[in-house]
């Protein structure tokens, strides 16, 4: 390929079930922004190719076959997308750093032989560092769009799909908010913003008046654009409540995804178990999105789900 300077979708591929959902994923979040796919592959070492029996030369054959193979799937999920396809040499090939800085977005698969993304050491981890781009996370086996009304055990309400994002002020930055918000925007649906506390110790109502300080303070509010929540209690039970397939999670990474991984036991290593629906990770200490966000004014006013 011959690496340019419009804004792109990047998705890994590794030939694996989950690589193959993640590729259709992407395709479809490409077409809703409007940029080209990029597949790469990450090319074996050799000396793992020769532990496997792989014979001289086969790998090479196999690395073109698996990113040509899901060029073809993120067609046929959204045949108005442009797909380039790249086999990088190593996680250290220079085309992998040409590439974050023309990407937008890392699509990379929930599951790579049993383990979680970001598993330290992994591809994936690499990747989602290299980039310092959001990551989205497919938590669902159909990637197509799921317009039906979502019904929640407990719930005595039916609801359209939604963006939640989990928000604490004062250590997540407010493009968190930013980036959840054209999220929705470009998804069409609601956006409900959750703030977590402990279960003792801090003020739910100063908590509350912080939220909306950073949500009022972004170009994209209005004040009865979205449903801010501040609950008291372990977040991922709150982050995880009521979803549904269709709609989309939104959380900021700690810091030690920038040291190498997620360690055991963080609430986004939970959150990433088994989600109902995509996550998208917004790593910190870096730009979240390559190029300005273009949003209205106002966010569009919508219900609050309850």
């Amino acid at each position: 390929m011959t690496i340019g300077d419009a804004p792109v979708v990047v998705v890994g591929c590794d030939g694996s079930w989950a690589s193959g959902i993640a590729t259709r994923t992407a395709s479809l979040e490409a077409g809703r922004r409007g940029e080209d796919l990029v597949v790469v592959r990450v090319a074996e070492h050799l000396s793992a190719r020769a532990a496997a029996g792989h014979p001289p030369g086969r790998g090479e054959v196999r690395d073109h076959e698996l990113v040509q193979r899901a060029a073809t799937e993120a067609e046929e999920a959204d045949p108005t997308v442009r797909v380039e396809t790249v086999v990088a040499q190593s996680l250290e090939d220079p085309l992998l750093s040409e590439l974050a800085d023309r990407s937008t977005l890392l699509v990379l698969g929930r599951r790579t032989r049993g383990h979680h993304p970001f598993r330290p050491g992994s591809t994936s981890d690499v990747l989602a560092r290299r980039f310092g781009r959001p990551v989205l996370v497919p938590g669902h086996d159909d990637p197509r769009p799921v317009r039906p009304m979502d019904y929640g055990l407990g719930s005595v309400v039916l609801r359209p799909p939604r963006v939640t994002v989990g928000f604490r002020p004062g250590v997540d930055s407010p493009r968190l908010l930013a980036v959840a918000a054209d999220a929705a925007l470009r998804r069409g649906l609601a956006l409900r913003v959750v703030s977590c506390v402990p279960a003792v110790g801090r003020d739910v109502d100063h908590v509350q008046r912080s939220v909306w300080d950073s949500v009022r303070a972004e170009p994209w509010n209005s004040v009865d654009g979205c449903d801010v929540r501040v609950v008291r209690g372990a977040p991922e039970v709150h982050l995880l409540s009521d979803l549904g397939p269709a709609d989309l999670l939104v959380v900021g990474a700690g810091p030690a995804v920038r040291r190498g991984g997620l360690a055991r036991g963080s609430v986004l290593h939970r959150l990433l178990d088994d989600p109902p629906c995509d996550v998208l990770v917004v790593q910190p200490l870096a730009d979240p999105l390559a190029r300005p966000l273009v949003v209205p004014a106002a966010y569009p006013a919508v219900a609050h789900a309850g």
